[in-house]
């Protein structure tokens, strides 16, 4: 049975529900995340909260009307608490990104995940991007939303966890081509995100944020 019959028939696991928000956040995220950082933000909480909502109700047994009013009432919250955090939102995607770039040199290295340094690292970052936010919020949502969306395509092409690769980056050094591979189209993605929002932006000749 094929994703799409699974979301037809309510039929989706929590991963699966998991890896298709990864996947729609990621490309919105991705090549609008500048333009539309509010409704990124509102987007990112509503998929979220839904993805969330719709894995415990399914998980629960409650029927097809009542999940799909939970989902609904859940993503609008979740949509809502995100689109208000602004300076939250604009923070948590630098220290993203920041997480993302410790996680590809510690992978490189093939070194175990250091907390500390990681979290570090990842806090300056998010307040660098706070004092940047012109050009550093383009590439935090563009990369980010690039891993976003492989992480959800590697889940249902094939059996590489890019999300618990955050934790363990160490393990995507053992995957061999593969290992690059991903990183080669997440620059690729992430570049492409990046160029595309400063394309925009500039055409419009308008930084809103």
């Amino acid at each position: 049975m094929d994703i799409f019959s699974r979301i037809l028939d309510f039929d989706l696991s929590a991963t699966d529900t998991f890896a298709i928000a990864l996947i729609a956040s990621g490309m919105i995220t991705c090549f609008f995340g500048y333009r539309l950082f509010k409704v990124v933000l509102a987007i990112t909480g509503f998929v979220t909260g839904g993805a969330l909502a719709w894995t415990v109700l399914t998980a629960a047994g409650y029927g097809q009307w009542v999940t799909i009013a939970g989902t609904l009432l859940a993503a609008l919250v979740g949509g809502v608490a995100m689109f208000s955090l602004f300076f939250a939102g604009v923070f948590l995607f630098g220290c993203a990104m920041g997480l993302l770039m410790a996680i590809v040199v510690l992978s490189a290295i093939g070194s175990e995940l250091n907390v500390v340094a990681v979290s570090i690292f990842a806090l300056v970052n998010g307040l660098v991007t706070l004092w940047f936010r012109k050009v550093l919020v383009v590439a935090s949502t563009a990369l980010t939303g690039a891993w976003s969306v492989l992480s959800g395509v590697a889940y249902f092409v094939g059996d590489l966890d890019l999300v618990g690769a955050l934790a363990k980056p160490e393990l995507l050094r053992t995957q061999g081509g593969l290992y690059y591979a991903v990183l080669a189209l997440w620059l690729l993605l992430g570049i492409s995100g990046i160029a595309i929002q400063m394309r925009t932006q500039r055409k419009r000749n308008k930084w809103a944020i």
